[in-house]
């Protein structure tokens, strides 16, 4: 590894962002092996021709993880990673905040596919971003899809002086393939809605997700068999560096059940709810 070394920082006016100094490195591999239990262990490699954070840069990494057995056969499940980005400049040398590293990258293209090495072949999901530098700085897009190749996530996002997401979910437990629990079932459907902003002092969610339980019994053998279950979220919160509030909140449950709030709550850090004593939620 190479690395040259920035100019000298004034001793009166330290930055509080310290970039980094020129660096390259020449080829790249690694390979190991991580045990995370007495049945399970995850084994990596990664690979690329060299770093030169002037240019461009392409990474490629595989991930293996123990399987499970589904009848007679152990599944084999795999991940195959390739990065490949494009710099405006270099990398680093002009701070870390993320607004500072969103404008270092001119183009980043990220690819991540699962699949099933095993007889089973029951395939994965697989996940693809794209994003390109413009006037408000790192706008992407990021795509999921499930195992049977159906949108699971399609969202859009903005890097710059804020990070902005908002995407559509439509996820299924029974079709993630090598990624599905040991029970082959769609145990869960989770679709809706969500809206995310953050800047480096602030954050808001807001939410409209339904979730879907085809077969409680799969959680307890007091529940019968096929006992379905639906509950819908609508969620918006926000919060700062001196505490957060959730500024409404409506849930629906089976049974007709309601739980929402008349008025927003408010938390300040490390206290409880600031208006708790009104107690502004209402169960029907």
């Amino acid at each position: 590894i190479g690395r040259e070394n920035g100019a000298k920082s004034d001793p009166v006016n330290v930055q509080t962002d310290l970039g980094l100094g020129k660096f390259s490195t020449g080829q790249v591999a690694l390979s190991g092996r991580i045990q995370l239990s007495t049945e399970t262990a995850v084994r990596f490699n990664l690979r690329s021709e060299g770093l030169d954070p002037q240019g461009e840069v392409e990474l490629r990494a595989g991930l293996a993880w123990t399987g499970r057995s589904a009848g007679t056969v152990k599944t084999d499940p795999r991940a195959d990673i390739v990065a490949r980005i494009q710099f405006n400049r270099t990398l680093g040398q002009h701070g870390l905040a993320w607004r500072e590293v969103a404008s270092d990258i001119a183009k980043l293209r990220l690819r991540l596919v699962t699949r099933d090495g095993s007889a089973l072949a029951a395939g994965g999901p697989q996940l693809d971003l794209d994003a390109e530098n413009g006037p408000n700085g790192l706008v992407g897009k990021i795509a999921v899809r499930d195992a049977k190749n159906l949108n699971a996530l399609d969202a859009a996002f903005t890097l710059g002086e804020s990070l902005s997401v908002k995407g559509k979910l439509n996820l299924s437990t029974g079709q993630l393939g090598v990624l599905t629990p040991t029970r082959q079932t769609d145990i869960c459907q989770l679709r809706g809605e969500l809206d995310f902003k953050a800047t480096p002092d602030s954050w808001s969610v807001a939410t409209d997700l339904t979730a879907n339980w085809n077969d409680l019994s799969v959680f307890s053998k007091t529940i019968a068999e096929n006992t379905r279950c639906e509950w819908k979220v609508k969620l918006a919160a926000n919060g700062d560096g001196k505490g957060w509030s959730i500024d409404s909140s409506t849930i629906q449950g089976p049974g007709d059940i309601v739980i929402s709030i008349r008025k927003p709550l408010n938390w300040k850090s490390g206290a409880l709810p600031s208006d708790s004593s009104g107690i502004p939620i209402e169960l029907s």
